[in-house]
C-alpha cells in the first residue's frame, strides 16, 4: 500500500517540495553572476519500492522518489518487502530499485537483503541507514547491498543513485 494517493500528484508534489528541506536543502540552482537560477530535478523513470518501519521517513523517501518523476511502492517491514519483490519480479510492475532502511523490527533490512540475494534476486537494494560509519558501509555492501545512503537522505545522493541504477 502506498503511503500516498498516486491519483493526488498535484498534492503529492506539493508536499514533496515542502519536505526536501526537512532531509537536506538540494543544491538545485545554478549561479548566474550575483542571482540563482533554480534548475528542475531531473525526471527519472523507475519504479522503486520503498521499505521503512518509520512511516514518516517512508513517507519522505518517497515523496523525494516521486518529486523525480519515479514510481513509488512502499512496504513496512522487510518481510513485507520480500513478498512484493516476490510477486513482482517480472512484467510490467517489476521493482526496479529497492530502497532499504537496515534497521526493523522481527527482520532487519541486512537479513532480508541476504535472504533476497540466495533466492537470486538481482535488483539494485540500497541500504538506507543513520549509522554512517566506513564499517557500517562495508557490513552492508558484504551483505548483499548494491549501495549505501545515510540518513537524513541527501537529496542530491538520492537522486544520482536513482539515476545510476535507472540504466542498467
Amino acid at each position: 500500500p502506498d503511503v500516498v494517493d498516486r491519483d493526488n500528484r498535484s498534492t503529492v508534489t506539493d508536499e514533496a517540495n515542502a519536505v526536501v528541506p526537512a532531509f537536506t536543502q538540494p543544491s538545485n540552482t545554478q549561479d548566474y553572476g550575483r542571482r540563482s537560477v533554480p534548475t528542475e530535478p531531473p525526471r527519472i523513470n523507475i519504479r522503486v519500492l520503498v521499505v521503512d518501519d518509520r512511516r514518516d521517513i517512508l513517507f519522505l523517501t518517497s515523496a523525494f522518489v516521486r518529486k523525480v518523476g519515479g514510481d513509488v511502492i512502499s512496504a513496512t517491514s522487510a518481510a513485507e518487502a520480500i513478498d512484493i519483490i516476490r510477486h513482482r519480479q517480472t512484467g510490467e510492475q517489476q521493482i526496479e530499485l529497492v530502497l532499504m532502511d537496515i534497521q526493523m523490527p522481527e527482520m532487519d533490512g541486512i537479513t532480508a537483503t541476504r535472504h533476497l540475494r540466495a533466492s537470486g534476486v538481482d535488483i539494485p537494494i540500497i541500504a538506507l541507514t543513520a549509522n554512517a560509519m566506513d564499517d557500517d558501509r562495508m557490513a552492508c555492501l558484504e551483505a548483499g547491498f548494491t549501495d549505501y545512503l545515510s540518513k537524513p537522505i541527501d537529496f542530491q545522493r538520492l537522486v544520482s543513485v536513482m539515476q545510476k541504477y535507472a540504466v542498467r
